[in-house]
Order: C-alpha cells, then sequence, then structure tokens
C-alpha cells in the first residue's frame, strides 16, 4: 500500500488537529478513533497510555487479540485517516513503562533499573533519537507545524504502592525548577518564535 499525507500548510493556514489520550486498547476505543480519522485532519497528537501492557506484542500489534493500538490507529474503514497518513506526536504516559509492577509494586518500584521505556521509545524511535529509556531519560522534544509549536513532555505520577499511604504518588523525569526537563522546556519555548504554543503530558498536575 502507498500512504501520503499533507505538508504542514504556511503560517496564516487551517490547522486542524486530533488529541487522545488513555485508550489502552479498551472497548470501544477502536469505534471511537474511528470516528475521529473520519474528521479532515492535519496530524495527531497521542498523550499516553496507548496500551494497558506495554511488553505485550499483541496490545500493540493485530497478533489475534480483539484490539491492539496500531490496529486501532491505522483503521481505513468509512474512509478514516489516522497514522498513516497524518503525522502523529505521542508522550509517554505510566502504561509505556516496560513491566507495569513499576509504580504498583513496591518492591519492585524501589529498584531505579526497573523503571525503563525502552518498548515505547524503540516504537516511535523518529521522536527519541537518543533513546534515554532508564530513569529520568531525555523523553521529551519539540516540534513544529505550521504556526504551532508542539512541546512533548513526560510527566507521570506513580502509585509506587497505596496511593493513601505516605508518601503516596511517586513523580519522576522531574518538573521541578532546575530539573534537565524544565531547564529544556523554558529554553525551548524561548527560542520558539511560534505564534502559537501547545504542550502535550500525561497527568496534568491538578487534574
Amino acid at each position: 500500500r502507498v500512504y501520503d499525507f499533507a505538508t504542514a500548510p504556511r503560517s496564516g493556514g487551517t490547522v486542524r488537529f486530533g488529541l487522545v489520550s488513555d485508550l489502552q486498547t479498551a472497548a470501544p476505543c477502536d469505534r471511537t478513533v474511528a470516528a475521529l480519522g473520519r474528521e479532515p485532519l492535519s496530524f495527531l497528537l497521542y498523550s499516553g497510555d496507548m496500551t494497558m501492557l506495554s511488553w505485550r506484542a499483541d496490545h500493540w500489534f493485530d497478533l489475534g487479540r480483539e484490539r491492539s493500538f496500531f490496529g486501532c490507529m491505522q483503521q481505513e474503514e468509512g474512509g478514516a485517516r489516522l497514522m498513516q497518513y497524518l503525522p502523529t506526536f505521542v508522550c509517554p504516559g505510566n502504561h509505556e513503562v516496560d513491566d507495569l509492577r513499576v509504580g504498583t509494586v513496591r518492591s519492585f518500584s524501589t529498584v531505579d533499573a526497573h523503571w525503563r521505556f525502552s518498548i515505547f521509545m524503540q516504537l516511535f524511535r523518529p521522536l527519541y533519537p537518543e533513546r534515554e529509556c532508564g530513569l529520568s531519560g531525555r523523553r521529551y522534544y519539540s516540534v513544529d507545524y505550521s504556526d504551532l509549536h508542539i512541546c512533548s513532555l513526560s510527566v507521570q505520577r506513580w502509585a509506587t504502592w497505596g496511593a493513601y499511604e505516605a508518601p503516596g504518588w511517586r513523580l519522576v523525569d522531574g518538573i521541578a525548577p532546575g530539573d534537565p526537563q524544565i531547564r529544556w522546556l523554558e529554553g525551548d519555548l524561548r527560542a520558539s518564535r511560534a505564534r502559537y504554543k501547545w504542550a502535550i503530558l500525561h497527568w496534568h498536575l491538578y487534574n
């Protein structure tokens, strides 16, 4: 099959994008995504939690399971135009970690070496060429699309054990003043001359 896509319009042109998040290949996300794909979109943003179990190939690809990420995101029925036709920009969520015992099993979560995003970062390698898969690796980037500057951040909160026990949620890929991701974001925004700026992240801190 040959797929095509439209390049970004020049400054002042019309841009329409779809924003999805947390579908985790659960029902009825395939119908939701198909409806989105029938809209006249320029590009897609996906804000994390693409699958339920990142280490399961059948959660990503059509291998006999009822729904998969790429199966849903590449539907064409009814004229849908999705990932194979549209630039798609992503950010990681908590389900993109290699092993979901991270953030749910206390003894497993306290070992820093277990915090890895290697599967997610390999699947979307053009966006993460450094492939810094471990704890506090570089999982952020920016891209310009017409008049829009998009910053993709890595912000997840994790219930490393009972969420109601102290200290409860753990925040990784730091967002405190002076942390590498925030220093990068501040410099990136200062350098951008785009008319509009948009940041995508998984769990907004005040939701």
